[in-house]
């Protein structure tokens, strides 16, 4: 029997409980979909990081520039970089939206 991709509905039971295929699910903050593009969980992190590096703009006035780097540092590129190696295979036109925020 050789293994093929079929578009037949997928009836899964777990104790009991019917399991419902999605085309996208959360683990722990990283967003899976079906085709494993991370599509939309690079676009939440890019959104989530440009609001950041917006209010990190509003603020910098305020601090020197190891002060910067250190709240961009903390803030920004943890966030984008947590959990990279999941998602970091994704399709290099994906990952260049997050890369553009780096800049």
């Amino acid at each position: 029997m050789k293994p093929s991709r079929s578009s037949a509905a997928l009836h899964l039971i777990c104790n009991g409980n019917t399991l419902v295929p999605q085309d996208e699910v959360e683990v722990l903050g990283v967003t899976y979909d079906c085709r494993l593009t991370f599509r939309a969980h690079i676009e939440r992190l890019a959104k989530e990081a440009w609001g950041k590096l917006a209010s990190l703009r509003r603020i910098s006035w305020l601090l020197d520039s190891k002060g910067s780097g250190i709240l961009y540092k903390a803030l920004i590129r943890s966030s984008m970089e947590y959990a990279c190696l999941g998602w970091g295979g994704a399709c290099p036109g994906s990952r260049e939206e997050v890369h553009q925020g780096q800049r």
